[in-house]
């Protein structure tokens, strides 16, 4: 009889449950020139940022004059949803040795603090490298960081702080991070707030994103800086140079299901997901790299970013090609499950993603028939019949 663990009164396979993608981080050439694709040209709102050269158990590993900055920006509520920093200061990961190993950390939710705990056991009994358990900041995410088989750093993690109205992250008096395993149970992320107020720090004395100056555009009925907003992160492809261990790894180890497998330049495409959605991981083999013609330096397929509508990706589109940035043509396949999506370069040469909505998958787990899929026309008509829906945002749009 098979091992199961009871997971909130749930008997699972695992200690855990994935509940979704959470949160990604990229390592990259040029701090300032990415801010400029992600902040400035994508919308993503920094958050914080600390200087990895003033940490002093990471600075020691830090060449003199590397770029320390590790930058957090994001599109919702949650602390960070992309993170960056420079990849000659990306080493304290603890990743992989191939230095085209340059996703920063592909990280996933779970329900509870205790399954992160447990997750922990059950990687080490795998004999799974862990790079590092306990509590991060900025950000105040528990986690457990380990290496896929390719020594792509994943992280699972649990109790991201919550951005409020007012746009103020946590204060820097509460950037106490913990580093090990905790002992369970904690006191909760209210109780941490009370005793921080009862002691006289500012709650509001945290970094607070301000908005974009300039022309806006009207959105749908809010006026933007930009004709488009973010509204979701994911999915996540990645090259394998072992493609098989790595999808053991990730179906029987962390419990990923395979929706849909493709071919494309005869090589296989696993489309994969956790949840209802058609695909959250994307993996294929790294001899599919040169055959797209992509660069080498990245084991980075690409990395997913949801607009607001149909209209809202046309008009991304033009306003990254008016921005300067390089639009990458791809194989219809290569977006399975999806229809209308525009790939770009950013200025490291990692591919993004852009796109409206994605394919949900039913109670029975079987995709939709790829003969009742619709077609992407070329060129992109003005406006299109689609059933499909993105996941709700709750907002508000920036």
């Amino acid at each position: 009889m098979s091992v199961t663990y009871d997971v909130g009164g749930v008997r699972l396979p695992r200690p855990f449950r994935i509940q979704k993608f959470a949160h990604f981080g990229f390592n990259v050439d040029d701090i300032d020139k990415t801010g400029e694709f992600y902040e400035g040209a994508l919308g993503f709102a920094r958050t914080d940022m600390i200087d990895l050269q003033r940490v002093p158990p990471i600075a020691k590993g830090l060449a003199p004059g590397v770029d320390g900055r590790l930058v957090f920006t994001r599109f919702s509520g949650d602390h960070h949803a992309l993170i960056y920093m420079h990849r000659d200061a990306a080493a304290f990961m603890g990743g992989g040795d191939e230095p085209d190993l340059t996703t920063n950390q592909i990280t996933w939710q779970v329900g509870s603090l205790r399954e992160i705990v447990e997750a922990e056991r059950y990687l080490l009994d795998r004999n799974v490298k862990i790079v590092r358990v306990g509590r991060d900041m900025p950000g105040g995410n528990w986690h457990v960081y380990f290496t896929d088989p390719d020594g792509h750093v994943f992280e699972l993690s649990y109790g991201m702080e919550q951005i409020g109205w007012s746009g103020h992250s946590r204060p820097s008096a509460l950037h106490k991070p913990w580093f090990g395993v905790p002992e369970l149970p904690r006191i909760s992320d209210a109780e941490e707030i009370n005793k921080a107020e009862a002691a006289g720090v500012d709650l509001s004395a945290g970094h607070r994103y301000t908005g974009t100056p300039g022309p806006t555009v009207d959105v749908d009925g809010t006026l933007l800086p930009r004709p488009f907003s973010v509204q979701a992160l994911g999915p996540v492809g990645v090259f394998s140079r072992v493609l098989d261990q790595a999808l053991e790894f990730y179906t029987d180890g962390l419990g990923f299901t395979v929706t849909e497998e493709v071919s494309v330049h005869g090589l296989p495409v696993y489309f994969m997901r956790v949840g209802h959605e058609h695909h959250s991981l994307v993996l294929a083999p790294i001899e599919l790299r040169e055959r797209l013609g992509w660069p080498d330096r990245t084991t980075n397929m690409y990395l997913g970013v949801q607009v607001g509508s149909y209209r809202q990706l046309r008009a991304a589109i033009t306003h990254l090609l008016d921005q300067g940035y390089e639009r990458v043509r791809v194989p219809a396949e290569m977006h399975t499950g999806i229809d209308y999506a525009a790939h770009f370069a950013d200025p490291s040469g990692h591919r993004i993603q852009i796109y409206y909505a994605m394919e949900h998958v039913g109670w029975d787990g079987r995709p939709r028939p790829a003969e009742l899929r619709a077609k992407m026309e070329e060129p992109w008509p003005e406006s299109i019949e689609s059933d499909l829906v993105g996941e709700p945002f709750m907002g508000p749009v920036r």
